[in-house]
């Protein structure tokens, strides 16, 4: 055989557009960069970047901790636990679409590709409203040059966000998603770089907003917040609440206090007065003192009723729950406010429980 013929053959292959198409379909796997993991040019950020496409693996179980919320300590178990130790760790690890890690309990968990037609990355629409769960996401971003970028972002509940590696972003605060509510100063080298996000999620929505801009502003940044598991009116809220906490613990409650036992002494003065005026009365009709005593004290002696003490607790728990639910709405929105809510409603129970055996002593 001619020694050319394999050259022939090849070159026919080559120029035929059929076969062609079959070489390329055959070597198609051995590229990583087109399918494996989403990739977004930034360009030069002269208009804000919104980052839409995402590897994203969950939901991850986040036991609740038991803790109230504040600025350092997380209310759920997922906020700190590496869930990708097994795989290098979260500082190390570079997600590939259909990369699989081992969770928790025991089972396995994959990133799926997912892209998004708005800047708010909507975990709800994939997972929906699961209570102390977590997930990741996972994209790679492309930059023409060395640069320096403000990465804005908005996470609804709590979470982390590490850039190539490094931390950038840990905030332990369940709060609904804000566009820009983070900004984050970062220096992006040439070529590309890797985010990987975590979201620990308390309960209802759950997402968050993630844009790279040149400046700490977004001009077209609509202050409303997303629809959520709260709904903040506080842009930067960690401090504000504690400031709000701080009023209703050491002021709204101390107040609330003082009113019941305020109103608690003037309704026992003026029981007291009637009792007096009734036990004249029945002792001008010739009741013996301590026939008078007694009837009054089974009958209408609210001074010595022994419900009085439901209608002092229960008075200070109803004003005290109320003004620490009035906080918490304001903060985080209704469906935050359950333990306040609670102090309320057991003061109004205590309260109603006073009325109903007041009344039916009366009668």
């Amino acid at each position: 055989m001619p020694r050319d013929i394999p050259l022939r053959i090849s070159r026919i292959f080559i120029r035929s557009p059929l076969c062609a198409f079959v070489l390329a379909v055959a070597l198609g796997g051995c590229s990583t960069d087109v399918v494996d993991t989403p990739i977004t040019d930034i360009g030069d950020l002269e208009t804000p970047v919104a980052l839409r496409t995402w590897l994203v693996a969950g939901p991850l179980p986040s036991p609740d901790l038991g803790t109230r919320r504040s600025n350092q300590i997380p209310a759920r178990a997922g906020f700190d636990l590496d869930y990708l130790a097994a795989v290098g760790g979260e500082t190390n690890y570079r997600a590939t679409e259909g990369a699989e890690f081992p969770g928790p309990l025991g089972d396995s968990y994959l990133f799926r590709r997912f892209t998004w037609n708005t800047p708010y990355i909507d975990l709800t629409e994939l997972y929906g409203r699961p209570a102390n769960v977590a997930a990741y996401l996972y994209t790679e971003i492309e930059s023409d040059e060395p640069r320096h970028a403000y990465f804005h972002i908005g996470l609804n509940d709590a979470g982390k966000v590490w850039l190539n590696g490094e931390l950038v972003l840990s905030y332990p605060i369940d709060t609904p998603a804000r566009r820009s509510e983070r900004v984050v100063s970062v220096d992006l080298p040439a070529g590309r770089s890797h985010i990987l996000v975590k979201i620990d999620q308390a309960g209802a929505n759950w997402g968050g907003y993630f844009e790279l801009a040149k400046t700490t502003t977004l001009s077209d940044v609509d202050s409303t917040p997303r629809p959520g598991r709260s709904s903040s009116i506080f842009p930067h809220s960690s401090r504000a609440y504690v400031s709000l906490w701080i009023i209703g613990v050491f002021v709204v409650s101390p107040v609330a206090f003082v009113i019941a036992i305020l109103i608690y002494v003037r309704y026992r003065r003026e029981a007291d007065k009637a009792y007096v005026e009734n036990l004249t009365t029945m002792m001008e009709r010739g009741v013996p003192p301590h026939q008078a005593k007694a009837l009054l004290t089974t009958t209408k002696e609210p001074s010595t009723h022994p419900a009085r003490s439901a209608f002092f607790a229960g008075l200070a728990l109803m004003l005290g729950g109320l003004g620490l639910t009035a906080t918490e709405i304001v903060h985080a929105g209704f469906g935050n406010a359950g333990f306040e809510l609670f102090v309320m409603f057991t003061g109004v129970a205590l309260l109603a429980s006073y009325f109903i055996v007041d009344r039916r002593k009366s009668e």
